[in-house]
């Protein structure tokens, strides 16, 4: 390629090819020709790190929506996303790149344009996180239609349990999708989890045999639907939780299990509701409303350099990468409120509360059984006291029977991963580690 290039040639590549360990020509799998062309820009750019290199996709849709179209007809296109919430939207449901490519593209700086083949019309640029996304708490919006969700109660809480229950689901190849914890009580506890649909009855009959071991008792639904919403800039915004969950709360959908990450909130609905929830979060914040001119874009990121031979060994080697980082932190305290009453609404009027003390939530977890939910959500230690003391006046309007519990003796630690891992591989294996 560099040998044509320098002769002033027009290279075309096939891509999606590659070889195993055995030197077997094969395929790169799903997603293989967008990663080839980030891999090749990857090394044409350490060739020529003083020139702009950049990638463009060309595909069926001329760019990156703020969520699908076909859903939600006034969904908008965007001029410009981050890496990570293109990454975080890909695993939530948007299928336009696969985010293998989008990783590639990440870890060696090679700005993307995800254009139409048919069109001239401009695309959406795929690049290194602006300071103005900051601005915009949301993003995107995404939907996984078939879900399922399983409900394990009564576990003993002891180390070693979960570990059990995911092993042995990691070992049939099923994915695991949202997982919540609730704090133990009494020497027990409940995790809740999703997996795909079609991998329901499967699952249960793996967790038939160590549930009835361990004394456990198991709920299941199998028509639940989960809508996320996703942005960089919900780190450094309060009450973004709370506009999604009142938002749906107007619209009277419950919510089954809440789970967060550092730039993304997803909630499982009933499937009946998926569509409606889509639209109302689309909605709740203005994703649709145009945001003006996007303000000093850079396409060119800074200069990474790594010696050549270092590069193509880091590209052979994606594919074997689980975690890529591990960070801990030791300066939030958890609220747990037990017993709350499931009913729409009671969610977004404890997160209105928690915003309107300008506090800010990070992790939020919430599970239900037996019509009561288990919710808890992560605060700066330093708010703690002033979360239990707003959490508690609003049970007292919506389920005073509830109880609360606050500790500040706990860390909280993220697990960042590449995204080529399976969800299951790496909770079984922290689970097995510790």
């Amino acid at each position: 390629m560099r040998q044509a290039l320098e002769q002033g040639q027009i290279v075309i590549v096939a891509g999606f090819q590659g070889i195993d360990d055995e030197g077997n020509i094969t395929t790169l799998g799903r997603g293989g020709s967008d990663t080839t062309a980030v891999a090749l820009a990857a090394c044409l750019k350490q060739d020529q790190p003083d020139r702009s290199v950049q990638c463009e996709i060309y595909t069926d849709v001329d760019g990156i929506y703020t969520t699908d179209p076909r859903i939600v007809p006034e969904a908008r296109k965007l001029d410009a996303i981050s890496y990570d919430e293109m990454l975080e939207l890909a695993s939530v449901g948007a299928g336009v790149m696969h985010s293998r490519s989008i990783e590639f593209a990440k870890k060696f700086d090679v700005p993307l344009m995800v254009r139409s083949s048919f069109s001239d019309s401009p695309g959406t640029w795929i690049v290194p996180e602006q300071a103005w996304m900051a601005t915009h708490p949301v993003c995107g919006a995404a939907i996984v239609k078939d879900e399922a969700r399983i409900s394990v109660d009564n576990l003993p809480d002891v180390p070693g349990t979960s570990h059990r229950l995911f092993t042995a689901m990691a070992r049939s190849g099923i994915v695991v999708d949202m997982i919540a914890q609730n704090p133990g009580t009494d020497g027990h506890a409940r995790i809740g989890f999703t997996v795909p649909a079609c991998d329901l009855r499967k699952t249960l009959e793996l967790l038939e045999p160590i549930t009835k071991e361990l004394g456990a008792t198991v709920e299941h639904d199998g028509q639940v639907s989960k809508v996320s919403v996703v942005g960089s800039g919900m780190k450094h915004h309060s009450g973004v939780a709370q506009k999604m969950f009142e938002g749906l709360y107007q619209e009277k959908i419950n919510l089954r299990m809440i789970t967060t990450g550092d730039i993304k909130i997803s909630v499982l609905v009933d499937k009946q509701e998926g569509t409606k929830a889509l639209r109302v979060v689309h909605q709740a914040f203005a994703l649709g409303e145009s945001k003006g001119a996007t303000p000093n874009l850079t396409t060119k990121p800074a200069t990474v350099s790594f010696p050549l031979i270092d590069l193509t060994s880091r590209l052979s080697s994606m594919e074997d990468i689980l975690v890529s980082e591990i960070l801990t932190q030791v300066d939030e305290g958890r609220v747990a409120v037990h017993g709350l009453v499931d009913k729409p609404g009671n969610c977004s009027k404890i997160f209105e509360a928690v915003a309107k003390a300008g506090i800010v939530v990070d992790m939020i977890v919430q599970n239900l059984a037996g019509g009561l939910a288990d919710l808890s959500f992560s605060v700066p230690v330093s708010d703690l006291d002033k979360a239990r003391v707003v959490t508690l006046e609003a049970l007292g309007k919506i389920s005073p029977h509830a109880t609360v519990e606050c500790d500040p003796n706990l860390a909280t630690v993220h697990v960042l991963l590449a995204w080529e891992c399976e969800p299951t591989q790496v909770s079984q294996a922290g689970y097995s580690e510790h």
